[in-house]
């Protein structure tokens, strides 16, 4: 269906590891990560080609590794793997979105950023061409590029953004 949950074993051996190398089915929109991965493998590059259909990704909150937080996949609090599919994303209240913070993001429309976040550095979203609302909590600071390749009619809405 449109879940996809990792095995936490296959042919008596734990899974540590992540790394579809075909195609997931078209259906999926979900994965579900127990709290036996480690990881998603090296840059995620396999997961993204693979799943091209995935919206939301959630990690057990067992996990020692990485989690989640609205549709999104953190290791040490930085995005790991954001869904190619994903059109709107809650992100976690970080101190900082660095450059490439999100880029290559066709789908998405919609970002919401959390209380606890300072700044938004430029091209911090890049290359999100439909992405038309950030919704951004009034003390953050914004860089006049942090925004670049987004749709034209793109708006910033301040105010307070609970968790």
């Amino acid at each position: 269906g449109k879940q996809f949950v990792v095995p936490f074993s296959t042919n008596g051996f734990q899974v540590s590891s992540f790394n579809p190398d075909a195609m997931l089915p078209e259906v999926v929109e979900e994965i579900y990560i127990g709290k036996n991965i480690k990881t998603l493998g090296e840059n995620v590059i396999k997961l993204e080609m693979y799943a091209p259909s995935v919206k939301y990704a959630y990690v057990d909150e067992d996990s020692k590794w990485m989690d989640s937080y609205g549709q999104v996949v953190y290791r040490n609090n930085i995005p790991y793997y954001i869904p190619n599919a994903a059109t709107v994303i809650q992100f976690k209240g970080i101190a900082t979105f660095e450059k490439n913070f999100v880029k290559n993001r066709p789908k998405l429309e919609t970002i919401v950023v959390s209380s606890g976040t300072k700044t938004l550095e430029a091209y911090a979203f890049e290359d999100c061409p439909n992405l038309r609302k950030a919704y951004i909590p009034q003390e953050t600071k914004v860089d006049k590029n942090a925004f670049y390749g987004v749709h034209t009619n793109f708006e910033v809405i301040r105010g307070i953004v609970k968790d």
